[in-house]
């Protein structure tokens, strides 16, 4: 979890900015969308609004991984996104899950923001031991630190601008809403949040085992072409020493 100085547009905007990864991210080599698909959010498709996909690049000493990402966004009713793997492509990850999930703060919703994060990665063997700790890891908290740093610069820069969003005085607050019900709103509230990271991490959840299925069978049937190859060139070959052996005979 991470408090963000800055109102939950702007933090979704800077999640958003795939194209710009390299110059915020951490061990971000390149970061660039070639693919994204609108959909219309009905209850059907749990309200999928967008899928993003991303081709990243991650850089360490002597070695760049490159991994394709497709992104999930929920963001009007479920205040989330996920992601896993593009399946369809090669990537440089055995696999890769995880979720955004973002709420005006309870204290100050207007200015602030709640985020939460989680990540799960799994990598090939051939992959170093230091790659997979930071992948696994320290990519945790650098994740929602560079998420929180460029919010609020960008957040500040706003406000020197003139921009931002007015607060609400004391008298205001007083006048809207009782002690009492400030209390209840913010305890329902943090149980509505409760329940909406847990849906965002089961459908993370749900997105990837779905996209394992569907590679299984892909590679069962690769499997399986590539036996019925092999026995058909034995058999041809098989055919062809018996050929050469009754033709000796007659010879």
């Amino acid at each position: 979890m991470q408090d963000v100085d800055a109102p939950t547009n702007i933090v979704w905007e800077r999640i958003l900015d795939y194209d710009n990864y390299a110059s915020m991210v951490p061990k971000t080599a390149e970061s660039k969308n070639y693919k994204i698909v609108p959909h219309k959010p009905t209850k059907a498709n749990n309200f999928l609004e967008k899928e993003i996909y991303t081709r990243m690049k991650v850089g360490f000493p002597m070695l760049k991984l490159e991994f394709f990402v497709r992104h999930f966004l929920y963001l009007q009713h479920h205040n989330s996104l996920t992601w896993t793997l593009d399946y369809s492509k090669e990537s440089d990850f055995d696999d890769s899950m995880g979720y955004w999930y973002i709420v005006p703060h309870p204290d100050d919703p207007d200015e602030k923001t709640r985020l939460f994060y989680s990540v799960g990665v799994s990598m090939f063997d051939w992959v170093p031991n230091f790659v997979v700790d930071f992948m696994s890891s320290k990519a945790l908290t650098d994740a929602t630190a560079w998420v929180k740093k460029y919010s609020e610069i960008e957040y500040q820069k706003e406000l020197a601008a003139g921009g931002g969003r007015k607060k609400a005085t004391s008298d205001d607050q007083q006048k809207s809403s009782p002690m009492f019900a400030i209390f209840g709103n913010k305890k329902r509230k943090e149980e509505e949040e409760r329940l909406l990271r847990e849906a965002a991490e089961k459908q993370a959840v749900e997105e990837a085992q779905k996209r394992k299925r569907l590679i299984g069978i892909r590679a069962g049937w690769k499997r399986y072409l590539l036996v019925s190859l092999v026995l058909v060139l034995t058999a041809y070959n098989a055919a062809l020493f018996l050929t050469d052996v009754s033709q000796d005979k007659s010879a």
